[in-house]
């Protein structure tokens, strides 16, 4: 939680109003300031405190206490409500203070067991007294003297340092504190002795500069030195904290100080950035020797639960970048040895940060240390080519990693691009082979983040550093827009959907419309700053719809399902405007010109209007000319131009000046409606955001495209909106997700992958599995199953293909269309063997052949079946009717013998005499739905049928159902069939399942409880129990029971097909993936 968030909600008049002692003064007093890290680690402090006083109630008051470090007198003075006071350490309160704490220490020393030669009176007045001079008002000295007296023969060592400390005059606030540190650095040992002044500084220097203390034993394992560092510095304990178990620490941060500023001439003087550098490479080497793949013994897929890493692999692991960072000067040595590391254990780091629970400091650590070598190293390509594809590795699979450190290799891994560093280096022989799916190159998708409901409106904060989005759950949230993490708890206040969020320009504010408020938030904190905003209708029954900032941040703009146009003060909640009416129904989007002087609006009403953001006039005539609800409005960085888009379709560009259009329509997402329209920060880009699930980038000065369709969202792209920089595109929509996109021109684009032009329809695996036949747009396609290749021109028909299948000895397919026709194709070449075999009755849903590829049975959407002599082209039967013709024919089988027909359309299954067309038995009813698949096992004895969520098995003699309804799957069964040995049945679903199912007992199969054939038997039968069985995304291997992998995380899959260790799936993208697996090893 951060620390303004804190500081904010802790202290607040509202917290503590139930508290009975708030009533009175409350004194919170916080000590040691300056001891809170150095000033960068302060900086979110400081600002908390900072912002924060102004907020406090009456009843509070806060005392500060610190040395008098620039940052902090630098944030706290300037402020009204801070008083600041020099506290005089020389006063007499001060030293008779140190001189009963002196009295209380020496009784402490001197009544210990250890110390029974000590006098009851020691040490006397007069050398109480001695001390407390030399102390000068600094209780960190007298604390530090009694340590050093108290480690070794107290009665001596208190009288050298009276007298060494009266033996010198120098001057200055800290004189006597460094005689002091130079004392008991003295005593710890001979520093003319090169071994132990070279361990100990080596100590000392890791001390002052590590990140967080580390123990004793930590220490060691990082500096690898030849004797425990306990041996060498166990006589520092005046100014060390810390035991053999504890963190060590130093004493107080003026010992840092004189150590490594007022000490240049002594052999313990610390230089920081050598032993900075020192740490960095020694992080490295320790990692190097130590990281291994699975580092805790992990199994998939099961959870990770409490494994923790060694404390100094911890420490190495999070830090080891940031020492690197701090180098200033030539590294070519240390980028040599990064190199090297990198190339051996970059995946394994990331294991390790993700054990715990620390990835997402994998993504800044690489950012960082990617822009570091671009300052220092800027010719060591390879170096920087395998950082650049690790932090693009870590962002793109930022969820997937998350989600099981080991998924880093069995998912993340085969779907990372071929030509990337990463895969080069990392892919091996016992990983899932994605053979095709996956472009070449990185895509433009930088990043997903994921959330539980619809994202209505997205956008950064003025620095780049956070998304804010709305959303259909009723909340805004802040997020971290490098790692995606949560900057502040959820703002909950709205009662309905946030329709619209945006930021102050300072970013210090964020507001909201949703039900009929608007609300204003602190972006720091998340805590409203005003009571809610309401105006556009007191009753609560309409929406705001849209809301921006004016560019000073004094102003707010609101629209709303009530026509109106608000305009409020963003720091009181007043309207300072009446309301600006014109529109003649819903507002859906509102915004301010850059110098603040308009506001454009886009309506229901199909118009943009602009509006005098001083008197509320409008200045133009309604800028009309789309034909649909104008959804979204923005304004070009010069405030030159207008941007509008539309549900018909259109995005127009219009002249701000004089509402005329100035370009011709541009038709950005093939005729979808157009949700989202944003400016590039230079003006010279459009994105926009559509129904078409896609992202169009579009330059201003061409009306052509700037990029590539970005696609990868699941569902309507609901807003979108480029980062401060324009270097990135940041989307929302409403499948729960956000992602973020490279935005860069000259960024090298991956070739498309080739395939469908929509959706797939239907995939069938050749018998022996060597080739794949896919039908979709206007086409069937034949791949190669293990190199992913097509093998020839697309197989064309007129229309759509809906239904594709190989015969039972390869050497044909079979495709059904929306062309009505049924076409017969060479499997080897891509041959059309007969003219197309006409259906006349509606477009071919479902094709089969018959076991000796004579015949071909199809299936049309108007329930009639055909059967097709193959080599004449003849219907062999009249045409077959009896299923509802209200649902389309989903599958038709022949009998292994040739003898049968089945057939299955609405909830029932109809069974048929191939010669004759004759119903053999009743209609086979059960299913609740549309059956979508049926076959026959091998002997013909048995057939499954699958289509709502359950699976069926019937004797193929009497019709009787002969197992109760295999039940398991979440979604319509789209795929079942029989193993060759008839004992087991594969089904699989709209879950993205695919399972197993024992035909003696109906009872799901464990993978252990699975046996196969031979080898030689698994390419037998098309129809063959597959060795791979997918489960929620998780794929198993079914001989050994071993998981081999898992979909990485927001992979959309429309359907999946198993053939032996293959897998296919089909994409809502049009697009193909194979996967082979290494499986029964």
């Amino acid at each position: 939680m951060p620390l303004d968030f804190q500081f904010t909600n802790l202290l607040s008049a509202t917290a503590l109003k139930s508290v009975q002692w708030s009533e009175g003064p409350i004194i919170l007093v916080i000590d040691g300031l300056d001891e809170c890290g150095n000033e960068t680690d302060r900086k979110v402090l400081m600002k908390a405190l900072s912002k924060g006083f102004s907020d406090l109630p009456s009843f509070l008051r806060v005392v500060l206490v610190s040395r008098p470090e620039f940052d902090i007198e630098d944030t706290l003075t300037a402020h009204p409500a801070v008083y600041s006071y020099s506290l005089d350490i020389g006063s007499v309160t001060t030293r008779e203070d140190i001189s009963e704490f002196l009295r209380y220490r020496f009784s402490e020393i001197r009544e210990t067991t250890k110390r029974p030669h000590l006098p009851p009176d020691w040490p006397g007045r007069d050398r109480i007294s001695a001390l407390m001079e030399s102390a000068g008002g600094l209780f960190v000295w007298a604390s530090t003297a009694c340590l050093y007296i108290e480690s070794y023969a107290p009665d001596y060592r208190l009288n050298e340092l009276i007298t060494h400390q009266s033996a010198v005059t120098t001057s200055g606030p800290f004189a006597n504190l460094d005689r002091l540190y130079k004392t008991g650095l003295q005593s710890a040992g001979s520093w003319g002795d090169s071994l132990f002044r070279t361990d100990c500084c080596n100590i000392l220097g890791a001390i002052l500069c590590v990140k967080t203390p580390l123990s004793y034993s930590a220490i060691d394992s990082l500096l690898a030195l030849p004797r425990p560092c306990l041996w060498s510095i166990s006589r520092l304990g005046c100014v060390l904290r810390g035991g053999e178990t504890e963190v060590v620490r130093i004493l107080h941060p003026s010992f840092h100080d004189y150590l490594s500023k007022r000490c240049s001439a002594e052999p313990w003087s610390i230089n920081l950035e050598l032993h900075n550098e020192t740490l960095a490479v020694h992080c490295v080497e320790f990692l190097d020797n130590t990281l291994r793949q699975n580092i805790c013994g992990l199994t998939l897929p099961h959870p990770v639960g409490k494994e923790t890493l060694p404390e100094a692999v911890s420490y190495a692991c999070k830090f080891w970048v940031e020492h690197v960072c701090l180098i200033s000067h030539s590294a070519d040595t240390i980028g040599d040895q990064i190199y090297e590391f990198l190339g051996r254990h970059l995946l394994h780091w990331m294991e390790a940060l993700a054990v715990i629970k620390s990835h997402n400091t994998t993504i800044r650590s690489l950012q960082n240390l990617l822009e570091w070598l671009q300052k220092l190293l800027p010719k060591h390509t390879a170096l920087l080519q395998i950082v650049y594809d690790g932090h693009r590795f870590a962002q793109y699979f930022a969820n997937t990693i998350g989600e099981h450190p080991l998924l880093l290799y069995m998912s993340a891994l085969p779907f990372t691009p071929a030509n990337t560093s990463i895969y080069e280096r990392f892919d091996h022989k016992g990983l899932p082979k994605v053979i095709c799916g996956v472009e070449k190159l990185w895509p433009r998708q930088l990043q997903l983040f994921q959330h539980n409901h619809s994202v209505n409106s997205v956008t950064y904060s003025p620095d780049g550093s956070n998304i804010v989005f709305g959303s259909g759950d009723k909340t805004i949230r802040v997020w971290d827009a490098s790692t995606g993490v949560e900057v502040l708890p959820p703002l909950r206040g709205h009662d309905g959907p946030v329709h619209s969020v945006a930021l102050s320009p300072d970013g210090s504010k964020i507001v909201s419309g949703g039900d009929s408020t608007i609300r204003v938030w602190d972006a720091s904190t998340g805590v409203e700053m005003l009571p809610p905003l309401q105006g556009h209708n007191a009753d609560g029954r309409v929406s705001s719809t849209s809301v921006a900032f004016s560019p000073d941040g004094s102003k707010i703009v609101s629209g709303c399902q009530d026509s109106a146009i608000r305009v409020w003060d963003a720091r009181i909640g007043v309207e300072v405007l009446p309301p600006m009416r014109g529109h003649d129904s819903r507002v859906n989007a509102v915004v301010f010109s850059p110098d603040g002087s308009k506001i454009v609006s886009g309506s229901t009403d199909k118009t943009i209007r602009v509006w005098d953001a001083t008197t509320g006039l409008e200045m133009l005539p309604p800028l009309r000319g789309h034909d649909g609800i104008v959804i979204s409005v923005s304004v070009s960085s010069d405030g030159s131009k207008i941007v509008s888009g539309s549900n018909d379709k259109a995005i127009r560009v219009w002249d701000a000046s004089t509402g005329v259009q100035m370009l011709h329509p541009m038709y950005a997402h093939s005729y979808h409606p157009v949700f989202s329209v944003a400016f590039s920060p230079d003006g010279s880009k459009i994105v926009s955001g559509a129904r078409d699930k896609g992202i169009a980038v579009v330059d201003l000065n061409t009306g052509v495209r700037a990029l590539p369709h970005l696609r990868g969202h699941d569902g309507y792209v609901m807003s979108v909106a480029f980062s401060p920089d324009g270097s990135k595109i940041v989307s929302g929509s409403d499948d729960k997700t956000i992602r973020v996109w490279d935005a860069h021109a000259g960024v090298e684009d991956p070739e498309p992958l080739q395939g469908h032009y929509d959706l797939i329809n239907s995939v069938d695996f050749s018998p022996d599995g060597s080739k794949i036949v896919s039908g979709g747009y206007f086409t069937a396609r034949v791949w190669d199953a293990s190199t992913g290749v097509q093998m020839f021109p697309p197989l064309r028909h007129d229309h759509n293909v809906l239904s594709v299948a190989f015969s039972l000895d390869g050497s044909k397919i079979a495709s059904g269309s929306d062309d009505t026709t049924v076409r017969v194709w060479d499997a080897n070449t891509g041959t059309q063997l007969f003219p197309p075999f006409q259906s006349n009755s509606g477009s071919v849903s479902c094709v089969a052949f018959s076991p000796d590829g004579s015949k071909i049975v199809s299936g049309t959407r108007n329930n009639t079946i055909h059967v097709w002599d193959v080599n004449v082209g003849t219907e062999t039967l009249p045409s077959l009717r009896g299923h509802d013709t209200s649902v389309w024919l989903h599958s038709v089988a022949f009998s292994p013998d040739g003898s049968k027909i089945i057939s299955a359309s609405d909830q029932i299954i109809r069974v048929r005499d191939a010669s004759t067309g004759v119903e053999m038995l009743p209609p086979l009813r059960g299913h609740d739905g549309p059956v979508g698949t049926v076959a026959f096992s091998p002997d013909g004895s048995k057939i499954v049928s699958g289509g709502d969520n359950t699976i069926r098995v019937w004797d193929t003699i009497t019709g009787v159902e002969v197992l109760p309804p295999l039940r398991g799957h979440d979604g319509s069964v789209t795929y079942a069939a029989f193993s060759l040995d008839g004992s087991k049945i594969m089904s699989g679903s709209w879950d993205n399942t695919i399972r197993v199912w024992d035909v003696s007992t109906g009872a799901e199969m464990a993978p252990t409880q699975i046996t196969h054939q031979a080898d030689d038997e698994i390419s037998a039968s098309k129809r063959d129990c597959p060795i791979v069985s997918l489960h929620q995304g998780w794929f198993t291997d079914l001989l050994t029971g071993r998981c081999l992998g898992k979909l990485p995380v927001g992979s959309s899959y429309y359907g999946w097909r198993v053939w032996g260790s293959y897998c296919v799936g089909w994409t809502a993208e049009h697009e193909l993936v194979i996967l082979r697996f290494a499986v029964g090893a």
